[in-house]
């Protein structure tokens, strides 16, 4: 997601914006998600029902991407969680299975642990 966000955030009026969330994805890899992002493996999505937005592509056309780009992770000590990653200015909030509404904050990164199973 961060790649497709970088591609289509050149114009000097979203530069700001992309580097706060840049910026809160970096924190993030650091911090809370370290873990998960570095040690975990990557899993099959959850089926979560995310927004969609479109990135205008001038004569290519219009994209559609997820307004927010999520993954599972399996953690060394067995546990899983989701990862968020928003960068609209505008937070979410999806229905994650088996842990119910969650708020992803505008412009920034959230882990979600989920119950064992």
């Amino acid at each position: 997601g961060l790649h497709i966000e970088s591609t289509y955030r050149y114009k000097p009026e979203e530069k700001a914006r992309f580097n706060a969330f840049l910026r809160a994805c970096c924190e993030f890899y650091a911090g809370e998600g370290h873990e998960a992002l570095l040690y975990g493996r990557m899993e099959a999505p959850l089926h979560i029902v995310v927004p969609q937005r479109t990135f205008n592509l001038g004569k290519r056309g219009i994209m559609r991407v997820p307004a927010v780009y999520h993954s599972l992770w399996l953690l060394p000590d067995g546990g899983r969680c989701v990862t968020f990653f928003n960068p609209e200015t505008q937070e979410h909030r999806l229905d994650v299975p088996g842990v119910g509404a969650v708020v992803v904050p505008a412009l920034g990164a959230r882990l979600v642990p989920l119950p064992r199973i």
